[in-house]
């Protein structure tokens, strides 16, 4: 019942990395190696939430599963969820305008965002390369 939602969800997740690997230079190289395990601990674990998971369930979940409402968090939630739903598609109108709102408000910060990925690393370091003809000994 799970599986297919949480294999959908970790498969979103490791779509989500995909401009990491169009990284070049500097930040490709320190940002890749990341990308990468995180994309292989995901895709074992969307292989397991298919595979695993549904043998485990039905080995360690015996009985019957208790309802949503004997839990007192998911009373809380599910109280607090329920009318702010309600209100939401009692008025999609305005809930779009607070979406527009919200994104326009985000336009300005992005404009003043540098270019640059990452800036220009200068250390003040000095690099010294001693030349010296090839017969010359160094003692």
């Amino acid at each position: 019942e799970v599986g297919p939602a949480l294999f959908f969800s970790l498969l979103i997740i490791t779509l989500s990395f995909v401009p990491v690997f169009t990284l070049e230079a500097q930040e490709g190289r320190l940002f890749s190696p990341l990308a990468f395990t995180k994309t292989y601990a995901m895709a074992a674990a969307a292989g397991l939430s298919v595979t695993l998971i549904p043998v485990l369930m039905g080995y360690l979940i015996r009985g019957r599963i208790p309802d949503e409402k004997s839990n007192p968090l998911n009373r809380l939630l599910i109280a607090v969820y329920r009318p702010l739903l309600d209100r939401v598609l009692r008025a999609p109108k305005r809930t779009l305008a607070v979406a527009v709102v919200v994104l326009a408000t985000s336009l300005w910060p992005l404009q003043h965002i540098g270019g640059e990925f990452m800036p220009r690393l200068d250390e003040g370091d000095l690099l010294y390369m001693p030349s010296a003809l090839p017969g010359l000994s160094a003692g």
